[in-house]
Protein backbone atom coordinates (compact mmCIF):
# COMPACT_ATOMS: atom_id res chain seq x y z
CA UNK A 1 0.00 0.00 0.00
CA UNK A 2 2.80 2.47 0.79
CA UNK A 3 4.10 2.51 -2.81
CA UNK A 4 0.61 3.56 -3.94
CA UNK A 5 0.32 6.21 -1.23
CA UNK A 6 3.80 7.50 -1.99
CA UNK A 7 2.65 8.59 -5.43
CA UNK A 8 -0.34 10.41 -3.89
CA UNK A 9 1.71 12.69 -1.65
CA UNK A 10 1.26 16.45 -1.97
CA UNK A 11 4.91 16.87 -2.92
CA UNK A 12 4.21 14.64 -5.94
CA UNK A 13 1.04 16.48 -6.94
CA UNK A 14 -1.36 14.35 -4.89
CA UNK A 15 -3.84 15.14 -2.09
CA UNK A 16 -2.03 13.56 0.91
CA UNK A 17 -0.44 16.18 3.19
CA UNK A 18 0.25 14.00 6.27
CA UNK A 19 0.33 10.41 7.50
CA UNK A 20 -0.89 9.26 10.90
CA UNK A 21 1.66 6.73 12.13
CA UNK A 22 -0.30 5.48 15.16
CA UNK A 23 -3.66 6.11 16.81
CA UNK A 24 -4.06 6.18 20.59
CA UNK A 25 -0.96 4.03 21.10
CA UNK A 26 -0.28 5.99 24.29
CA UNK A 27 -3.53 4.65 25.76
CA UNK A 28 -1.91 1.22 26.00
CA UNK A 29 0.29 2.61 28.78
CA UNK A 30 -0.24 1.01 32.19
CA UNK A 31 1.93 2.92 34.70
CA UNK A 32 4.30 0.57 36.48
CA UNK A 33 3.29 -2.35 34.24
CA UNK A 34 3.59 -1.48 30.55
CA UNK A 35 5.01 1.39 28.52
CA UNK A 36 4.41 1.74 24.79
CA UNK A 37 7.42 0.56 22.79
CA UNK A 38 9.37 3.50 21.36
CA UNK A 39 11.42 1.13 19.17
CA UNK A 40 8.15 0.09 17.49
CA UNK A 41 7.35 3.73 16.74
CA UNK A 42 10.85 4.28 15.36
CA UNK A 43 10.46 1.21 13.14
CA UNK A 44 7.16 2.55 11.79
CA UNK A 45 8.90 5.82 10.96
CA UNK A 46 11.74 4.00 9.20
CA UNK A 47 9.25 1.85 7.27
CA UNK A 48 7.50 4.95 6.00
CA UNK A 49 10.70 6.83 5.14
CA UNK A 50 12.21 3.77 3.43
CA UNK A 51 9.10 3.57 1.25
CA UNK A 52 9.35 7.17 0.08
CA UNK A 53 7.01 8.92 2.51
CA UNK A 54 8.16 12.54 2.89
CA UNK A 55 5.04 14.30 4.20
CA UNK A 56 4.34 15.20 7.83
CA UNK A 57 4.15 12.21 10.21
CA UNK A 58 1.73 12.51 13.15
CA UNK A 59 0.49 10.49 16.11
CA UNK A 60 -2.74 11.00 18.01
CA UNK A 61 -3.54 10.49 21.69
CA UNK A 62 -4.96 12.30 24.68
CA UNK A 63 -1.89 14.32 25.72
CA UNK A 64 -3.51 15.37 29.00
CA UNK A 65 -3.77 11.71 30.01
CA UNK A 66 -0.81 10.03 28.32
CA UNK A 67 1.69 12.88 27.78
CA UNK A 68 4.23 11.58 25.20
CA UNK A 69 3.66 7.84 25.77
CA UNK A 70 2.35 7.24 22.24
CA UNK A 71 4.74 9.39 20.22
CA UNK A 72 8.37 10.21 19.58
CA UNK A 73 8.82 13.83 20.72
CA UNK A 74 10.48 15.96 18.08
CA UNK A 75 10.04 13.25 15.45
CA UNK A 76 6.27 13.11 14.99
CA UNK A 77 3.79 15.95 15.35
CA UNK A 78 1.67 14.93 18.33
CA UNK A 79 -2.06 15.65 17.91
CA UNK A 80 -5.00 15.37 20.30
CA UNK A 81 -8.15 13.27 20.64
CA UNK A 82 -10.92 14.54 22.92
CA UNK A 83 -14.64 14.88 23.45
CA UNK A 84 -14.67 17.75 25.92
CA UNK A 85 -12.19 20.13 27.55
CA UNK A 86 -10.10 20.80 24.44
CA UNK A 87 -8.31 23.57 26.31
CA UNK A 88 -6.60 21.01 28.57
CA UNK A 89 -5.30 18.90 25.69
CA UNK A 90 -4.28 21.92 23.60
CA UNK A 91 -2.38 23.40 26.55
CA UNK A 92 -0.61 20.08 27.09
CA UNK A 93 0.35 19.94 23.40
CA UNK A 94 1.83 23.44 23.71
CA UNK A 95 3.84 22.38 26.75
CA UNK A 96 5.01 19.07 25.25
CA UNK A 97 6.02 20.46 21.85
CA UNK A 98 6.59 24.21 22.04
CA UNK A 99 6.61 26.07 18.77
CA UNK A 100 4.82 23.31 16.88
CA UNK A 101 1.26 23.46 15.49
CA UNK A 102 -1.68 22.43 17.70
CA UNK A 103 -4.12 20.06 16.03
CA UNK A 104 -7.23 18.09 16.98
CA UNK A 105 -7.11 14.76 15.17
CA UNK A 106 -10.38 13.50 16.69
CA UNK A 107 -13.17 15.60 18.18
CA UNK A 108 -15.72 13.11 19.41
CA UNK A 109 -19.30 14.13 18.70
CA UNK A 110 -20.52 11.23 20.80
CA UNK A 111 -19.38 7.84 21.95
CA UNK A 112 -19.62 4.36 20.50
CA UNK A 113 -22.03 1.71 21.69
CA UNK A 114 -21.46 -1.95 22.50
CA UNK A 115 -24.06 -4.61 21.80
CA UNK A 116 -26.53 -5.09 24.66
CA UNK A 117 -25.29 -2.01 26.52
CA UNK A 118 -26.94 1.36 27.04
CA UNK A 119 -27.03 3.67 24.00
CA UNK A 120 -24.74 6.67 24.44
CA UNK A 121 -26.04 10.09 23.50
CA UNK A 122 -24.74 13.65 23.64
CA UNK A 123 -26.90 16.73 23.47
CA UNK A 124 -26.45 19.17 20.62
CA UNK A 125 -26.05 21.94 23.19
CA UNK A 126 -23.14 20.16 24.88
CA UNK A 127 -21.45 19.44 21.56
CA UNK A 128 -21.79 23.02 20.30
CA UNK A 129 -20.59 24.43 23.63
CA UNK A 130 -17.33 22.48 23.31
CA UNK A 131 -17.05 23.13 19.57
CA UNK A 132 -17.35 26.89 19.95
CA UNK A 133 -14.63 27.03 22.61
Amino acid sequence: LLPILTMLQFTKGGPIIAFQVENEYGSTEKPGKFAPDKVYLQQLRELMLNNGIVELLVTSDSPSMHKTAGTLPGVFLQTANFGSNPEVDFLMLKLLQPGRPIMAMEFWTGWFDHWSEKHHTRSDEDFYNVYER
